[in-house]
């Protein structure tokens, strides 16, 4: 009953996601600010006094009290505050929500249609994942140079970095996502060669060390579990038999 009542919960979770995906999707069509929206999220905000209006990263806040002098950029969203002055809520963009509910494809488009966006630190290793994801080229190159961009977002060293940024770093990249499309990119090519499956895959378990313990995801801990519970010889013959089946890379955390 417990995992059915989870699995409940989790394909109605996945709904919700799916709907607001798309929502923002159709209300930010017209506007001139669609990108911003749709890959770096909303913050909304109101004084109490108005309705709730969307702030633009970057832009001067009408809500100062509520939310500071400059609107800094949201990214993924998870970002609400609560006082006297007013309330403000950081909502996800649609990216983060396809991403998280393995539609690659709409994401994808995403990239597409917006892509200068995609020149942020944080968010340039997603397009080669994506790439790779939808088996477009040579899906192994394609998490290789991923898990590189995810490598080279470090944390700002600078006063003006911190500034380019929004004033805030995660460290979910370099941590997680880097590590999981390095060891993705290390099982794709033990499918396409079988006498260095052994290798292929311990290098792949070594990839993912470090992600036992501090930032986690559930998505990299399966690979994890997968990659060093299995075994060498029940890894061979999966990889052979069905192909790797990998699990939808689901979203960092909210920043």
């Amino acid at each position: 009953m417990w995992y059915r009542g989870e699995a409940r919960i989790t394909l109605f979770i996945k709904s919700l996601e799916d709907e607001l995906a798309q929502r923002m999707v159709r209300i930010a069509a017209a506007s001139p600010h669609k990108c911003s929206f749709l890959v770096r999220g909303i913050l909304v905000a109101t004084d109490f006094e108005g309705p709730w209006q969307p702030l633009i990263p970057g832009d001067p806040s009408p809500f100062s009290a509520v939310v500071g002098g400059v609107v800094s950029q949201m990214v993924f969203g998870g970002y609400e505050t609560v006082s006297a002055a007013g309330a403000s809520i950081g909502i996800p963009s649609a990216f983060s929500l396809f991403l998280r509910t393995a539609d690659y494809a709409a994401a994808q488009r995403l990239v597409l249609d917006c892509p200068d966006y995609f020149h942020h630190p944080s968010l340039a290793g997603w397009p080669p994942a994506l790439r790779g994801l939808l088996r477009s080229g040579d899906p192994a190159a394609a998490f290789e140079e991923a898990a590189a961009l995810f490598a080279a977002d470090g944390p700002p060293t600078s006063e003006q970095e911190w500034a380019e940024r929004g004033g805030s770093w995660s460290g979910e990249n370099q941590q997680l996502w880097a590590k999981y499309f390095t060891a993705l990119s290390s099982l794709e090519r033990a499918k396409t060669n079988p006498a260095d499956v052994k290798r292929l895959v311990a290098n792949a378990s070594s990839a993912l060390e470090g992600t036992e313990s501090g930032l986690v995801n559930p998505q990299v801990s399966r690979l994890r579990v997968f990659v060093r519970e299995t075994g060498v010889e029940d890894a061979r013959t999966h990889l052979r038999d069905r192909g790797f089946r990998r699990p939808r890379a689901g979203i960092p955390s909210d920043h």
